[in-house]
């Protein structure tokens, strides 16, 4: 079960491996299906040891132990699925409920949220009698009106009574952004399509006003020295307004190895490989079997005719982007689903980011659920963080996200354009802030861990 249903949110993988991995659909799905059995092994480990402990039916617990039991086994899990092997916690839980549930985002992010679905879940069930008696169908009544009760507080409140009351985080001044979305095709970015697909961001740059710009992810699908000296000129001209371009490139570190980087193009900048750039970041967090091998699966992505994917990750902890009055932290691609990184980033370093900036490419993965979805977490991660996000991806989802979690602005998906629109950027630290960014989701895991031992150990007496 568990499998199945992380491979119902990763089979987007599929896409990328045969349509530009050159995989088999076959062999595709087999190996979709294989990530999903071993990130489920977390569960199935976990969940197995609960049911014959502390939940098995022969053992006295009341619903709400087990409900808690499970509850402290499922965030283990997750915690284990979002660290081991590079982590993927793509599909958790509580992103279904950002309607109903984002309220707390500031105070527990989604990880808390999971563990409260899964706590009311786990609840409802355990406490479900199933021996058909007339004891039993009273006892369902019961259960019927409070699970009634319990749906009309959460989800049919209205929208304005479901915000939260506390505002966690002051204005810092406002913006202009324009952000580019290029909707180049991905077979023909690293090939004959390179140059066009470059000249068009240039264009679109040139005729820009937004004080700030951002371009996706590898939107220069070259490393710098294979760049035409005429387009650093071109950009370096394209900020004279005076305004600040964000635009992804693969940079070459060794004989084989690439970083994915993000560069600042400024006023200041000079028309040249090395004076181009006034700020650099380098993507910590890696696409396993995208951008890395994780350890003993080099032979299957060498199976893939990937180009750029033997890349070394940058530092956890790297400076912002200073500009405009406005303080920026940028993250390229799926660096966004790890909101305690974000949150340790933000906690860590004396300038804390008063707005967030993701540059993505996912034309890997076509019109897919991966887009949406991704769209989704970076809506959690402005909540949770206190922060607008503006997101540049190359197919969609452009857009200007509020520190609401509220989308202002999108370009429709699968399309070339221009977001232009103004975002105010927020100073001041979220709950979640304050204790992620010192510890990350260790306390989730630790609390975890000392319900499941106190359990077993009070069983045990019983």
């Amino acid at each position: 079960m568990g499998a199945n249903w992380l491979a119902a949110t990763t089979w987007w993988l599929t896409h990328s491996m045969t349509v530009y991995g050159g995989l088999s659909h076959f062999l595709a799905g087999v190996a979709v299906f294989a990530l999903a059995a071993a990130l489920a092994v977390y569960f199935a480990v976990t969940l197995g040891y609960l049911a014959w402990h502390i939940c098995a039916p022969h053992r006295a617990t009341s619903p709400v132990t087990k409900a808690t039991a499970i509850t402290a086994g499922w965030v283990l899990a997750e915690w284990l699925r979002a660290k081991w092997f590079t982590g993927f916690p793509w599909g958790e839980l509580g992103y279904a409920h950002i309607d109903a549930w984002g309220w707390l985002a500031p105070l527990i992010g989604v990880s808390g949220v999971t563990a409260l679905v899964v706590f009311a879940t786990a609840w409802v069930i355990a406490a479900w009698p199933f021996p058909d008696t007339f004891a039993a169908r009273l006892k369902r009544r019961t259960i019927l009106i409070r699970m009634a009760v319990v749906a009309v507080l959460i989800i049919g409140l209205p929208e304005s009574l479901r915000v939260s009351p506390v505002v966690w985080t002051q204005p810092a001044g406002t913006q202009s952004v324009a952000l580019l979305q290029g909707n180049v095709d991905q077979s023909a970015k690293f090939s004959t399509g390179a140059a066009d697909a470059v000249r068009w961001y240039v264009d679109a740059l040139q005729s820009s006003q937004a004080d700030l710009r951002i371009v996706p992810e590898t939107a220069i699908p070259m490393i710098p020295e294979a760049v035409p000296k005429t387009v650093w000129n071109d950009l370096v001209v394209a900020s004279r307004p005076p305004a600040a371009t964000l635009i992804g490139i693969p940079v070459q570190i060794g004989a084989t190895r690439f970083q994915n980087e993000a560069w600042a193009i400024t006023p200041n900048s000079q028309p040249s490989l090395y004076g181009v750039a006034q700020y650099r970041y380098a993507k910590h967090h890696l696409v396993p079997f995208g951008e890395l091998s994780p350890p003993g699966f080099r032979w299957f992505t060498r199976q893939m005719a990937i180009p750029l994917s033997d890349f070394s990750p940058g530092n956890l902890l790297q400076p912002h982007f200073d500009w405009g009055r406005q303080i920026l932290a940028i993250t390229i691609c799926y660096e966004d689903v790890f909101g305690d990184e974000l949150a340790q980033r933000m906690f860590a370093q004396q300038m804390s980011p008063t707005a967030w900036v993701n540059m993505s490419n996912l034309a890997w993965f076509g019109d897919t659920t991966a887009i949406p979805s991704h769209a989704l977490m970076a809506r959690w991660r402005a909540i949770e963080l206190g922060r607008p996000m503006l997101r540049a991806t190359n197919t969609g989802t452009t857009a200007v996200i509020d520190h609401r979690g509220v989308v202002v602005a999108a370009l429709p998906q699968d399309v070339s354009g221009v977001l232009t629109s103004p975002y105010e950027g927020r100073t001041g630290l979220t709950p979640y802030v304050a204790w992620a960014g010192r510890w990350g989701h260790t306390p989730l895991w630790v609390l975890s861990l000392l319900i499941l031992v106190f359990l077993r150990v009070r069983q045990d007496r019983v």
